[in-house]
């Protein structure tokens, strides 16, 4: 939608330009061609018109080619950087110099890009003043230093849970949360029940308190399945305690290991409705295909479509959930791979409000590198029909890395985090930077001069005000930014800024530099008559 309405706005000024913008410039002619100096309270300037002139008077008003010497330029004003620039005149070992100190910010910034921090944090999204900043403040210093919290819950779907072989993948699939990810932990927040008492878990414990029908692993499953696939025995009651070392003396629980039981497929939904009749919370942790009125009370019934497993984490802070988040979301890619390989949908989901940023942040590189591409590649297309010189076009692909590089480059710098927000501006620099370049390279083309030094200097001195002028339109019009109270407005404002400002660098004095080095020849030869 951002991109759609970017489109449409550049399509109503591509419009305006053709339409009202190009009227009011053929009324100042107009004026001009009258001998008029502005268009209210004018008056007519004495003197012969140019028409009327001979041509040996025409003759003299032509300008006349002079040399430029970097010696003799002098500056009163700060415009007449533009209309002097002396960079590029400069001696050969100065413009080296200048592209030198260019080339190791690129290799600095280049080398930064590995260290950006990343994430949308929570509290961006609200305004300074709103009371979530505190409350998140106060979240990191204190409760998250000190409480555990249930982040994130593991649905399985699409699958029978009914078959032993399911079974033993789900487990497997939290046993590998909880063995590789960085922040999940045994430890809970409800009364000590360890996340390891899963609803399945509880179930097996809940059929040997009673007697009912269970299975060990290897009866169930082929033996190099159940490898090494023994488990803490439970000290009864089992629904209520934690594995035997968490509650007694380590001495006491040794060789308390025992076969990981499961439920066989003919006795699991008897074993299913017993578990719910006597605990009837544990409904809410499953999905059933039916619900029938009980008692005034709805119950589930039917075969079971989805469950989930709830896990917690260590105390970690705001600023470290990113990093748990978009582990989370590479280990389910992984398990749904490697557990359910055969399946048309993903089996496994860990579903959480603030795991949808983690989502984003998940494909976030591959959609800066894809997105970049192609409209790196919509520039070098676009400008090999305006440019037509194939080595401006190169130049132009140099324009777009440089400026790219930049911008991430002063993210590091200013501490601005790389998410959706600061890389829609990063994409949307391919189109804003390149006009600072493709004029004065343009101009480069057309003017016909002795060396390249000099056409580069001319071109600078036609192009150089108007596209400075434009660089600091856009930063008047995005000021007011700067002095918002929301996270996401003000890194508007820096990214935008820095957009301006590194396109402004390079189109106003790199290209310029390198132009008067290695610049092609002009398009067309200028007629003397």
């Amino acid at each position: 939608y951002f991109s759609v309405y970017a489109a449409l706005t550049i399509f109503a000024d591509f419009l305006l330009q053709l339409s009202f913008f190009l009227s009011c410039m053929v009324l100042v002619e107009m004026h001009e061609e009258r001998s008029k100096t502005a268009h209210f309270c004018s008056y007519i300037c004495p003197g012969p018109k140019l028409d009327k002139l001979p041509v040996t008077a025409l003759k003299t008003l032509e300008p006349k080619a002079v040399k430029i010497s970097f010696n003799e330029i002098s500056f009163h004003t700060w415009i007449d950087y533009f209309r002097k620039p002396f960079w590029v005149v400069m001696p050969i070992p100065l413009r080296i110099g200048v592209l030198v100190v260019t080339l190791l910010a690129v290799i600095m910034s280049l080398v930064f890009v590995g260290d950006l921090k990343e994430g949308l944090p929570l509290q961006d999204l609200a305004a300074d003043d709103s009371y979530v900043q505190d409350y998140y403040d106060l979240n990191d210093r204190t409760f998250q230093t000190q409480i555990a919290e249930d982040m994130v819950k593991m649905y399985f779907k699409g699958v029978d849970q009914t078959d032993p072989s399911v079974q033993f993948q789900m487990l497997q699939a939290k046993d590998t949360i909880l063995r590789r990810s960085e922040y999940a932990t045994l430890t809970s927040s409800e009364g000590g029940l360890s996340p390891d008492l899963t609803w399945l878990h509880q179930m097996v414990g809940f059929a040997l308190q009673n007697n009912l029908t269970t299975a060990p692993c290897a009866s169930l499953l082929a033996a190099d399945k159940c490898a090494n696939t023994y488990v803490p025995a439970l000290v009864d009651p089992p629904l209520t305690t934690a594995p035997c070392a968490s509650l007694l003396a380590a001495d006491k629980c040794a060789n308390t290991y025992v076969p990981l039981l499961l439920i066989p497929q003919e006795n699991f939904y008897p074993i299913l409705d017993a578990f719910l009749e006597q605990y009837p919370d544990k409904d809410q942790v499953i999905v059933r295909e039916g619900n029938v009125m009980v008692d005034g009370k709805q119950k589930q019934t039917g075969p079971l479509l989805a469950s989930t497993f709830p896990f917690y984490t260590e105390a970690i802070t705001e600023i470290q959930w990113a990093s748990y988040y978009v582990d989370l979301m590479g280990l389910e890619r992984e398990l749904n791979k490697e557990l359910f390989p055969d399946q048309d949908s993903d089996v496994i989901l860990l579903l959480d409000i603030t795991l949808l940023f983690a989502q984003q942040q998940l494909v976030l590189w591959d959609e800066a590198i894809q997105n970049l591409c192609l409209a790196g590649a919509g520039v070098l297309f676009l400008c090999s029909l305006t440019l037509i010189h194939p080595l401006m076009t190169l130049y132009m692909g140099l324009v777009v890395f440089l400026i790219d590089t930049f911008l991430f480059g002063l993210m590091y710098a200013v501490g601005v985090r790389f998410n959706s927000v600061s890389l829609i501006i990063i994409i949307m620099a391919i189109g804003l930077s390149i006009d600072y370049s493709m004029h004065v390279m343009h101009c480069f083309l057309t003017i016909k001069a002795e060396t390249k030094s000099e056409r580069a200097f001319q071109s600078l001195q036609k192009m150089g005000i108007p596209v400075m002028m434009g660089a600091a339109t856009t930063l008047v019009g995005i000021l007011p930014l700067a002095f918002s109270s929301s996270v996401i407005f003000r890194v508007f404002f820096q990214m935008l800024f820095a957009t301006a400002g590194s396109a402004s660098y390079v189109g106003l004095i790199i290209m310029p530099i390198v132009l008067s080095m290695v610049g092609p020849p002009p398009l067309f030869a200028v007629d003397e008559k």
